[in-house]
């Protein structure tokens, strides 16, 4: 089954109607609105095709780029001068325009949805390594702390870190976030001067 398609039409654009027959003819299922109908989208499509001049698309794109797990899709006019790829605001995952066979605006479509699992599934894996480096970093903290405050070797104050974790069900890294933050209340100061 193809996908279901918003597509945003712009009144003024030239050729309006060309692209949801276009898109119709391919297989898919199309709703038409206009940009200024987007505030009463309940309803979001498998993906969103921008069939507005390209002037306009920097503007519309700060207002749908809220559904940034939904694939969008330029409908060019060819007819349109592109701008140099240094002056573009948009995060577009595909172009169509009105010179592509079904099977070619098929392909471009499928190729927009793949684009935007692959930057969807980026930004997932980035968010994840970023939340284990700050992990890392109050684990880390926390084991010079123990080392300092114990006298114990690192090896022993990442196992004092992981019985406490153990004890309470918590993470390790929210006992040793816990440990850092507490630990100027304390009075201490890290070696080499101030406090953390």
């Amino acid at each position: 089954m193809n996908p279901s398609l918003l597509l945003i039409s712009d009144q003024q654009t030239k050729n309006k109607g060309v692209s949801y027959q276009q898109l119709s003819e391919a297989g898919y299922m199309v709703h038409s609105i206009t940009p200024s109908d987007l505030q009463h989208v309940s309803h979001i499509a498998d993906a969103m095709v921008l069939d507005i001049p390209v002037f306009r698309l920097p503007k519309l794109y700060h207002k749908i780029h809220i559904w940034q797990d939904i694939p969008f899709i330029w409908w060019c006019d060819e007819s349109e001068q592109i701008p140099h790829l240094s002056e573009w605001e948009a995060e577009l995952d595909s172009i169509v325009y009105s010179g592509m066979n079904k099977e070619q605006i098929k392909w471009a479509i499928w190729f927009g949805i793949q684009n935007c699992r692959q930057k969807k599934q980026w930004r997932e894996e980035r968010n994840q390594l970023i939340q284990k480096l700050e992990e890392r970093k109050w684990i880390e903290q926390a084991k010079g702390i123990l080392q300092e405050w114990k006298q114990v070797s690192e090896t022993k104050a990442y196992q004092m870190l992981r019985q406490q974790a153990m004890n309470e069900r918590r993470k390790i890294a929210d006992i040793a976030s816990a440990i850092v933050k507490a630990y100027p209340l304390l009075g201490g100061t890290r070696k080499g001067g101030g406090s953390l």
